[in-house]
């Protein structure tokens, strides 16, 4: 089990429920407190009191690290002397899990959906270079089959090695 995703812990979830019953194919995202975390779903409730039910890839976990990383953002943005001077050291305070100031809460929410979409294309960068190793290999194969001038007896052999190639068996 991922550390990171345990009981108590707060987090951001944006996902489409797919369970087969009247509430699929509806949009669940928010923040909300993991109940359970086990096999790679996380499980928990939201602010809202809306329970959910994901996959660890849907979730991304607000730490104080995360929070400082958010008060930054906000701090360096042109629009932060404004809000200062509109609600002075009432800005970041919080209630009930959310900022009170209603422009910093949509904020918070924007800064951790970008965040989440941040995680998952990181992700998927990973899964293509993966992909793309995969291809090369199977490419220097074929090169190899060629230059060693085989053909009709040895047509079996090469597709054996180019499936495993393409899987990553290959050595």
């Amino acid at each position: 089990m991922n550390n990171e995703f345990k009981a108590g812990n707060r987090v951001h979830v944006d996902f489409l429920s797919e369970n087969h019953t009247e509430f699929s194919g509806k949009k669940i995202e928010g923040e909300g407190v993991i109940d359970r975390a086990e096999d790679g779903y996380v499980y928990g409730r939201l602010d809202s009191g809306q329970t959910f039910m994901c996959s660890e890839a849907d979730v991304v976990v607000i730490n104080d690290d995360a929070e400082t990383e958010f008060k930054k953002w906000i701090e360096v943005s042109p629009e932060y002397q404004t809000l200062v001077f509109q609600h002075g050291e009432r800005l970041f305070i919080r209630r009930n899990g959310q900022y009170e100031i209603l422009s910093v809460r949509l904020a918070r929410r924007l800064w951790a959906m970008i965040e989440g979409h941040r995680f998952t294309i990181n992700a998927m960068g990973e899964v293509l270079v993966e992909k793309d190793n995969r291809i090369k290999e199977a490419l220097s194969l074929i090169q190899a089959w060629n230059d060693q001038g085989y053909r009709d007896d040895a047509e079996q052999l090469i597709n054996v090695d180019l499936v495993e190639a393409l899987r990553g068996e290959h050595e």
